[in-house]
């Protein structure tokens, strides 16, 4: 038996619950509204999961290649927004580039758990950049599989620059001549960019 989101059937502050049955005869089954999926979501499940559970009902909405977009109400569209369950040209539709921006900030945070302004020191730095590429993802100027790859491939690298200020990760980023990356760094990698490099390395000397 798959667990539902349960909504008590009233109008002054519902309570909500998630699980296989209904707690009493009082709660109604919301699992398919999307609305009710926002409202209440974040008081049954953590972001990630309730974001996931939110797709279904959006897309039975909007049609699986989002056909029936246009004919959606401002409410689900704004979620669909909120969400990023649409492509950037379509979400600009609805909001800025500057509100988008601080809709996809806010999941940034919400997914990796941990605010940016916690962050202090060279791990602050390096969330900086984190955040430099995910704005690229955003604006679908890089796929957000290039960029959990970049993320993969400097893990290590990144950890020792963080915890000792290894000079590895620098180096890597600039192809620094005589390091181990001259030849095998961010310049041979598929979703390399000159620009991107450049934001990057302006982040890592303070500049954001």
């Amino acid at each position: 038996m798959s667990k539902k989101l349960w909504i008590e059937n009233t109008d002054i502050h519902p309570a909500s619950y998630w699980g296989d049955v209904a707690p009493s005869v009082d709660f109604t089954d919301k699992s398919n509204d999307l609305i009710s999926w926002d409202l209440y979501g974040s008081q049954v499940l953590d972001f990630d999961r309730y974001r996931y559970e939110m797709k279904a009902p959006f897309y039975a909405l909007a049609g699986s290649q989002l056909q029936n977009w246009a004919s959606l109400n401002d409410e689900v569209k704004a979620i669909a927004v909120k969400m990023f369950f649409v492509p950037y040209a379509l979400r600009l539709t609805v909001v800025s580039d500057e509100q988008d921006s601080l809709n996809w900030e806010k999941i940034l945070t919400l997914t990796q758990g941990t605010p940016a302004e916690q962050y202090q020191g060279r791990a602050k730095t390096f969330d900086m950049m984190r955040i430099c590429v995910a704005q690229r993802v955003r604006k679908e100027i890089m796929s957000m599989t290039d960029s959990q790859q970049m993320l993969k491939d400097v893990g290590q690298i990144v950890d020792w620059y963080i915890r000792v200020n290894s000079p590895d990760f620098k180096q890597w980023l600039m192809n620094e001549a005589g390091s181990p990356y001259e030849n095998n760094g961010f310049a041979q990698k598929s979703y390399y960019s000159l620009l991107l490099r450049n934001e990057l390395y302006d982040i890592y000397n303070g500049n954001y």
